[in-house]
């Protein structure tokens, strides 16, 4: 069984080591929503959105997803033919500043189980009893024609800012 060390064991200096959860459990569906072509197809990537029931994810599973890395495959993706034969995209996984310079999004992630775009800090860390919650980035976003404006209104969200907050204090524990 593969360890992994936790980000905040590296940056302290010490070796705490975190055994991986037990085998994710899938969705009922993820079977028929699998896309069926494309290198991304084919991979099973262990820290895939669509890989896990429980929501939020235990303190164990968290700490494995975060040590692991997110879900950020580079493609190709599957086209959805009632979309207009559109598709996600790893180029959403930047974004450019009018001066030009090309800046992370480190918290947008892609789910090939689920074929949607959906943000890891909300899935791991939203407070889902909130007054203003919405789980929309929770499970996952498809709509392709107007993802960019969805991503763009997101980054602003403060519930996001917020479950961004949760998550750097789920390190700093």
């Amino acid at each position: 069984m593969k360890r992994h060390p936790t980000a905040a064991s590296r940056l302290s200096g010490q070796r705490k080591e975190i055994s991986p959860p037990p085998k994710p459990q899938r969705l009922e569906s993820a079977d028929s929503a699998m896309p069926t072509s494309g290198p991304v197809a084919r991979t099973i990537l262990p820290t895939d959105r669509g890989l896990y029931i429980t929501l939020p994810p235990d303190a164990e599973t968290k700490s494995y997803l975060i040590a692991t890395g997110s879900c950020r495959p580079t493609g190709p993706f599957p086209r959805d033919k009632m979309q207009g034969n559109r598709c996600f995209s790893d180029k959403y996984y930047t974004t450019t500043t009018k001066a030009g310079i090309k800046l992370p999004r480190p918290w947008l992630c892609y789910s090939p189980t689920l074929d949607c775009a959906y943000c890891e800090p909300c899935w791991l860390f939203s407070d889902r009893s909130a007054p203003f919650y919405s789980d929309a980035w929770v499970k996952g976003v498809r709509d392709w024609q107007h993802l960019s404006a969805r991503i763009d209104s997101h980054a602003f969200d403060a519930n996001m800012e917020r479950d961004t907050r949760n998550a750097t204090n789920y390190w700093r524990q």
